[in-house]
């Protein structure tokens, strides 16, 4: 029997030839090398016949061909359903970048059209099982073309993919889309188009229709978003428990340290440094999945002249201010706007090397229906940071809040992309006006909080200065600065270490008299209860339990709702003394 082989992969075929595989598929598809395709895997194999005549034709030695056994070529499976793909588009390099992309894929087929409405009459005669529509089609928006869609009975399980021009979620979101792709985001190496557009299809539509081969679903597995989210989660989490204990016991320790003394230098040294790491752990949370801001009035006075005064700390720049006297609080998320006004204080710095005066200013705007700004009608406070530095050249204004785009050596370009998408989480806005050589003003819009209602003669609640404290953490270091905190503050605490001694602790201390003020309850608990299991037995018994939730792991869901499950407070870590004074005093007042 004939053991020689008939075809050969282009595995085997650059081992025989000494050149790369990557060669031998481009020689495939240019014509040079013929055979067949597997119509599983996509795989090119070459036929004997073909790899012949190519050795022939340059002079290579046939020895090594007869080494080689037959290996069947596998023939199209019945079952095995090909993946159709309608692409709408007037746009030659989408058309073709959705070509280049799956040209050697036999599992699926591609159709284009330039007209959406040839699109329309299309899928209402033979869905596609995915769609991609392009903002650009002329003669139908996006918007009016997905309506038309999901209106045909024909619609079914097709999916639909808006490739926009430039990256905006909420746009889809309002097309009704079920995914996006960005032009300005397409123009890397091909395998990151293709990571791209696959990871869309066999996430979301194929199931049964098409089997992938084993390193396709490890790669899918190990680089899909949500994998990367949970890791980056679990990895900031365990960071913020960390920086808990390292920015608790600084706090504590200048506490107890002459001011005078050396060590107090160094101690403010280390608390400097720790809250910059602080500032990093936001900054990645803005970047990480979920990162939503937990809103609450947050006066801004007094936070803009800390910021400011940390952000110059080194610098020869000064900062004027310019408060309106009736200057509404803001309804945000207290860390993330301090992250984003230290970005736009640090950028104004910047601007000016040599150094100079950096003006904030903030006033109340109110908002109606016909102003230029993308914002609902309502009140707002605008803050302004004025430089008197080099100024942004006009084109440059579309590109300051993109990615790594900076003007500036040394700078990750970062710190206005993080600012951007923290103003908009709030549902704000951010202006930027600015002059080559005179200056540059930004502005930013935030939903103004509602206004304190203080009914007239009613007398301040007057409450505890000190109380009875319930801590449940897993971490023994954060246990640990937090009984000091305690300690140090005047109150008596009782320190566990999952949900399920905590639910104990709280009946036992309810049922003998002797119940705790205020829980603080760790969110994240690994190897036990978490801290919102623990809330819930908690409240079935005692429905009057204050409790306040404390995580390094801000993207959970109960972190933005945490009110709705029952906390009344939130102190996210790391945090340090005055945090924790803060948010215990205001609770105990209540008492």
């Amino acid at each position: 029997m004939d053991k020689k082989k008939e075809y050969f992969t282009t595995g085997d075929v650059a081992q025989l030839l000494d050149i790369s595989r990557a060669t031998v598929s481009r020689k495939f598809d240019e014509g040079i090398l013929a055979g067949n395709k597997n119509p599983i895997t996509g795989e090119r194999l070459i036929s004997r016949e073909s790899l012949i005549e190519f050795m022939k034709q340059f002079n290579l030695s046939l020895m090594g061909l007869e080494t080689h056994e037959t290996i069947p070529v596998q023939k199209q499976a019945p079952d095995i359903k090909k993946l159709r793909i309608l692409v709408g588009s007037p746009d030659d390099q989408l058309r073709s970048l959705v070509d280049r992309t799956f040209f050697d894929d036999s599992r699926i087929s591609i159709d284009m059209v330039t007209s959406g409405y040839d699109a329309l009459i299309r899928c209402s005669k033979n869905p596609p099982d995915l769609f991609i529509i392009d903002e650009d089609l002329t003669d139908i928006s996006c918007a009016d073309a997905v309506r038309s869609l999901k209106r045909m009975e024909s619609h079914h399980e097709m999916k639909i993919l808006c490739c926009l021009r430039t990256y905006n979620p909420d746009k889809v979101r309002e097309i009704g889309a079920d995914d996006y792709l960005a032009k300005d985001r397409l123009e890397g190496a091909d395998i990151a188009r293709k990571t791209a557009l696959l990871g869309f299809l066999f996430g979301s539509v194929t199931g049964d229709i098409i089997t992938l081969k084993k390193y396709e679903e490890e790669y899918y597995k190990t680089s899909r978003p949500e994998t990367i989210g949970i890791l980056s989660n679990k990895i900031m989490n365990d960071f913020n428990n960390i920086l808990t204990s390292i920015y608790g016991n600084i706090s504590l320790a200048k506490m107890l340290t002459d001011p005078n003394d050396e060590t107090y230098s160094l101690l403010t040294d280390a608390e400097t440094a720790s809250r910059l790491a602080k500032e990093l752990t936001v900054q990645l949370r803005t970047f990480s999945k979920g990162g939503d801001p937990i809103k609450k009035p947050v006066p801004l006075q007094a936070m803009l002249d800390d910021i400011a005064t940390f952000a110059l700390r080194k610098s020869n720049s000064t900062c004027e201010f310019h408060f309106a006297d009736d200057l509404r609080r803001v309804f945000a998320d207290k860390e993330q706007i301090n992250q984003a006004f230290f970005n736009l204080i640090t950028n104004a710095e910047q601007a000016m090397p040599d150094g100079g005066l950096i003006s904030i200013a903030a006033e109340n705007a109110l908002v109606t229906e016909g102003m230029a700004l993308p914002l609902k009608p309502g009140m707002y406070v605008k803050v302004s940071i004025t430089d008197r530095g080099v100024g942004i050249p006009k084109e440059y204004f579309k590109k300051i809040f993109d990615e790594y785009f900076t003007t500036k050596p040394k700078e990750s370009g970062l710190g206005l992309t993080s600012t951007f998408s923290i103003i908009k989480r709030h549902d704000g806005h951010i202006v930027v006006e600015s002059e080559v050589g005179a200056g540059t003003t930004f502005s930013v819009y935030l939903p103004a909080a509602p206004d304190e209602v203080i009914v007239e003669g009613e007398q301040p609640v007057i409450g505890k200065k000190t109380g009875k404290i319930l801590v449940m953490d897993d971490e023994p270091a954060v246990r640990k600065v937090v009984e000091r905190m305690m300690e140090h503050l005047g109150h008596t605490s009782v320190l566990v270490t999952d949900g399920s001694e905590a639910v104990a602790a709280y009946r036992l201390a309810k049922e003998s008299g002797s119940p705790f003020d205020v829980v603080i309850m760790d969110l994240t608990v690994p190897t036990g209860m978490d801290g919102k299991e623990a809330m819930e037995k908690i409240k079935a018994f005692d429905p009057t339990v204050v409790a306040v939730l404390s995580t390094g792991n801000l993207n959970e869901s109960v972190v933005t709702a945490y009110q709705s499950f029952g906390f009344k407070s939130i102190i996210p870590k790391p945090f340090e003394l005055n945090q924790l004074k803060e948010v215990l005093t205001e609770l105990l007042q209540k008492k």
